[in-house]
């Protein structure tokens, strides 16, 4: 190969890698039923997420994603809050998967009295344990009575 076709056989292949475009999305989810929250009726659409945002819902047919979820037949909502959560076992169960796939995202711990104590302590080593929910805690009046 001379030092010609060598040089023409690269700048062709970076040619083609600059014409290249990125995927307007990091994932599609497709014609999926939408329920955005604010009480109005659900409507059929497509959601895309760039990071973690969604940025855009409407037809997105034509564009592309580095992955894509065909949710015909099911639901896209926001996520669900669970104001009455049992969540004393979130240390042994961190990544939360009987609240995740009924699609609640936050979950409010400590409603009966109990909540574990000092409460920045154990918030802090879940946070290093890292967990499947984002979650909240209500100091339980026993747990003050207590201490």
């Amino acid at each position: 190969m001379t030092k010609f076709s060598f040089l023409a056989s690269f700048i062709f292949l970076v040619l083609i890698q600059c014409n290249q475009k990125s995927p307007d999305f990091d994932l599609l989810i497709v014609n999926g039923t939408i329920y955005d929250g604010t009480g109005s009726a659900p409507y059929l659409a497509d959601l895309g997420i760039k990071g973690d945002r969604i940025i855009r819902i409407t037809d997105l047919s034509k564009s592309s994603a580095v992955k894509k979820i065909d949710a015909s037949g099911l639901i896209i909502s926001p996520g669900f809050i669970d104001m009455h959560t049992h969540l004393e076992a979130i240390m042994e169960l961190p990544l939360a998967e009987s609240l995740v796939r009924q699609g609640v995202t936050f979950a409010l711990g400590g409603p009966d009295g109990g909540s574990p104590w000092p409460i920045s302590t154990y918030l802090d080593s879940l946070s290093k344990t890292g967990i499947g929910v984002n979650i909240g805690y209500l100091i339980g009046h026993n747990t003050i009575c207590k201490g």
